[in-house]
């Protein structure tokens, strides 16, 4: 792998990276909300993130190519993942 691989693939990593540290943060109020019987929540929201995905993972990867489809990772994490937390704790006691 050289170096045109290496220019193309960071943007792509740093992206996904945040992604998955948004989505890392949602960890604890999914274990809260299930450990209290409330599953549908958690199913909600990872619905949430998957249709918000979709929606965008086609016009992004046309007009951004592999990073579009990156961004629209990133994009439903910060949609979904703090709508979740916002949600959780203000339903729960």
């Amino acid at each position: 792998m050289g170096q045109d691989f290496k220019e193309h693939a960071n943007n792509v990593m740093l992206l996904l990276t945040l992604s998955c540290y948004i989505d890392a943060c949602t960890n604890t109020p999914s274990y809260v909300a299930n450990g209290l019987g409330m599953p549908k929540i958690c199913g909600f929201f990872a619905i949430l993130g998957a249709i918000i995905n979709l929606v965008l993972i086609y016009p992004l990867s046309k007009w951004l190519n592999i990073n579009g489809i990156a961004l629209s990772f990133l994009l439903a994490q910060i949609i979904a993942a703090p709508t979740f937390v916002i949600y959780v704790n203000n339903k729960l006691p």
